[in-house]
């Protein structure tokens, strides 16, 4: 934020582009877009958090409160949510838990009551029915910019989100999310080279 009032100060009144800001966290997104936790959602987080393979971890990184699902949890054996998954997604338990519907159903409400205060927050800020926007973050993946559009790209006045971020490169374990033609990496981006050091 900074570096952008100082590149702001320099630049002449007439010429300056309007700026605003809207603070985003992966936290804050990742449940929006979600209608059911998959197995994909469990490997995204485990990508990030790769010492903590644990139910805890995966409702910690999608801001849910596990006490929602402590029956559901209990039922098939994870009511430890810091203890380790063997085999990590394919744990069976977890595999269990992830095929019964009751708690699908819990979790998809859960993900629509946090939708619906993201949107309010965006509403609030102006966020729709702007006529450019752009992400900026520092990377990797466009985790935080796959979400909201996900959520939000059907709603009326969602416009395109443009993604710039210092390093854009996909988790090997992780196919790069939704498509690269709306994000840009800065200084290291995976379609200019073959590593991140490379750029």
């Amino acid at each position: 934020r900074e570096v952008v009032e100082i590149v702001k100060g320099s630049v002449p009144p007439a010429l300056r582009l309007p700026t605003g800001y809207v603070h985003l966290s992966r936290r804050a997104t990742g449940l929006a877009a979600l209608h059911r936790l998959s197995r994909e959602t469990v490997l995204d987080v485990f990508a990030v958090t790769t010492s903590h393979r644990t139910t805890g971890a995966v409702f910690a990184a999608l801001n849910v409160d596990p006490a929602l699902f402590d029956d559901h949890l209990l039922a098939h054996g994870l009511g430890q949510i810091d203890e380790q998954l063997v085999g990590g997604a394919d744990d069976p338990r977890l595999v269990r838990l992830l095929a019964d519907e009751a708690f699908q159903a819990r979790f998809a409400e859960e993900a629509a009551r946090q939708r619906a205060l993201l949107g309010r927050f965006l509403r609030q800020e102006g966020f729709f029915g702007s006529s450019r926007l752009a992400l900026v973050d520092v990377g990797w993946r466009g985790s935080t910019q796959t979400a909201v559009a996900g959520a939000f790209e059907k709603e009326p006045g969602f416009c395109e989100l443009t993604g710039f971020y210092v390093g854009l490169w996909p988790d090997d374990a992780v196919p790069m999310l939704l498509d690269l033609e709306a994000k840009e990496g800065l200084i290291s981006d995976c379609r200019r080279a073959r590593t991140p050091l490379e750029g």
